[in-house]
């Protein structure tokens, strides 16, 4: 989940307050000197605000986007690779906006995730400065932070922010943008023992994801084991079977072959 909040306000306030100026500019030197009808003041305005946001987007978003495109050349040639982290640490060093850098360590800190590196997952997501999160952007957070716990099996702290992310997640999956948050609650009550719970909700993700999705994959994954757990290990093998293999969901398919071994009693190499 990205965080796009911030970015929003400054693609609206930029153009508003540029044309404002430029307006008052404008219109104090037609009262003193020029004589010009006001439409086309209003156009002569319009046209010099373009200019000018034009000119502060290329300053400010063309070398993120730039950027942006550097790491998604490498997740698709590499997947989340050594080289992937290390360009995106270097980056995130030099970063100076607040909300850019939380919108990055967040993303770092999912791709931490994908390949199962719990840990680092949850020491880099925990350098995000919450305090000036609101909405959808600390829906996010708490979202990802409460996954890990649960991906590292720490119960006790995923359920210490379960009373603050429930809200938050309900609140937003029912626009189908976020509804892969979902997942988060899925897997909650998969630990916690209400299986059935988390049947329904993972077969709701799974109806709506994208065969090729991260998303996709580990819903079966996930399904898979609470099929297990009800002693279901046909089922259980069906799903894991399906789990595809590709960059991004590699983990994933590395554990749903770990599962069908233990449920065939068969050993395999990692």
């Amino acid at each position: 989940m990205k965080l796009k909040e911030s970015t929003k306000s400054l693609a609206i306030s930029i153009p508003v307050n540029s044309f404002i100026v430029v307006m008052l500019l404008i219109s104090e030197k037609v009262d003193h000197h020029w004589s010009i009808s006001y439409p086309a003041l209003i156009l002569i305005g319009i046209i010099i605000s373009i200019a000018f946001c034009f000119f502060i987007f290329l300053i400010l978003f063309f070398p993120q986007m730039k950027k942006q495109k550097f790491l998604k050349d490498i997740i698709d040639a590499e997947g989340y690779s050594e080289r992937y982290f290390y360009e995106h640490s270097r980056m995130i060093s030099h970063i100076k906006s607040p909300a850019l850098r939380t919108s990055h360590l967040i993303m770092m800190s999912s791709a931490y995730s994908g390949i199962g590196n719990i840990q680092m997952a949850i020491s880099t997501i925990r350098q995000v400065d919450t305090s000036s999160l609101m909405g959808i952007n600390l829906c996010v957070y708490y979202n990802n932070l409460m996954y890990y716990y649960l991906q590292a099996g720490d119960i006790v702290n995923a359920e210490k922010i379960y009373p603050t992310a429930k809200p938050l997640i309900e609140k937003y999956i029912k626009n189908p943008k976020y509804a892969g948050m979902l997942h988060t609650l899925a897997v909650r009550e998969y630990m916690v023992g209400n299986y059935q719970q988390s049947l329904g909700m993972l077969q709701n993700i799974i109806s709506a994801a994208q065969k090729d999705s991260s998303t996709f994959g580990v819903a079966k994954l996930d399904m898979g084991r609470v099929y297990i757990k009800l002693g279901d290990l046909e089922k259980a093998k069906e799903l894991l079977m399906e789990v595809p293999k590709t960059l991004k969901t590699d983990y994933s398919y590395w554990q749903a072959q770990q599962l069908l071994a233990e449920i065939s009693g068969v050993e395999i190499n990692s």
